[in-house]
């Protein structure tokens, strides 16, 4: 389908696709949190307001999602109220860079949510376009330092193992291997 990426419609699902991978990646970077930062957090009084903020965006994907499934186009979004709190726990705790990190995954969100565009441009096809021609691609392959010969060689030396032992205990059947 995205080979045909003149289209309009698969620009837009393009779009959507790489805003999607962009609010992922501040997703899982804002809200995963270890022990550590979670003190940070404790500490800066963050948690309700990372909590709102965390909803917010939860109820905005659901709407999108409803959006893009039933070929709506989207409404306009705006979110400030949040925004200004993580603002303001990140200036009144300047040594404390919990606010600074919420703040900053924050805010790219809302933006993703509230323009529908990606934050930056990313090729999706590049898989395609990085192929080599065949004779340099196979000098590659066959390279001692090539993960792709190493783990072929090791699949065919435990094959082999395999196959001796069934000889070797004479097996009925020792094709299982």
């Amino acid at each position: 389908m995205l080979s045909a990426n003149h289209l309009t419609q698969y620009k837009r699902l393009l779009r959507a696709f790489q805003v999607a991978l962009d609010l992922q990646e501040h997703i899982a970077v804002s809200l995963h949190q270890p022990d550590e930062v979670q003190k940070l957090v404790q500490q800066s009084h963050a948690e309700a307001v990372l909590r709102y903020n965390a909803r917010v965006v939860a109820a905005r994907l659901r709407v999108l999602a409803d959006d893009i499934l039933y070929h709506r186009p989207p409404d306009r979004f705006a979110a400030d109220a949040g925004l200004s709190a993580l603002e303001k726990i990140a200036r009144h705790h300047p040594d404390n860079p919990v606010g600074q990190f919420c703040y900053f995954h924050f805010s790219r969100i809302y933006r993703l949510l509230r323009s529908q565009r990606p934050l930056y441009r990313r090729d999706v096809m590049a898989d395609n376009q990085q192929r080599l021609p065949f004779w340099p691609a196979l000098r590659s392959y066959c390279s001692l330092k090539s993960m792709a010969l190493r783990n072929a060689t090791r699949l065919g030396l435990m094959l082999a193992v395999g196959s001796s032992l069934g000889l070797v205990f004479n097996l009925p059947k020792p094709y299982w291997i």
